[in-house]
């Protein structure tokens, strides 16, 4: 189990929806009508609803495709490593 989802990621990052699970970091990944959906539990019919519908929706694909660029940037180890770098510093600091 990865409770991230770096599959998300790197599909979003490409322009590809997805359907992913309510829960862990995926909801932070997923927007529902952006970039795809997410379900709540382990039915396989809503499982299979989910990606039914983002398979039949060319606006999804279109939304994803457009967001790619962006996806990559934000989930990029080069904006990771900074921002944990940044957040590293700021909690070394001496205090005034």
């Amino acid at each position: 189990m990865e409770g991230f989802g770096i599959v998300f990621a790197e599909a979003l990052a490409r322009g590809l929806p997805c359907v992913a699970r309510d829960a862990f970091a995926m909801p932070e990944i997923v927007t529902p009508g952006v970039s795809g959906a997410l379900i709540s539990g382990d039915d396989e019919h809503e499982l299979a609803t989910a990606i039914a519908a983002a398979l039949a929706d060319d606006a999804l694909y279109e939304s994803c495709y457009e967001r790619a660029p962006e996806m990559a940037e934000y989930f990029s180890w080069e904006r990771t490593a900074l921002q944990v770098t940044e957040v590293i510093t700021q909690a070394h600091r001496p205090a005034p």
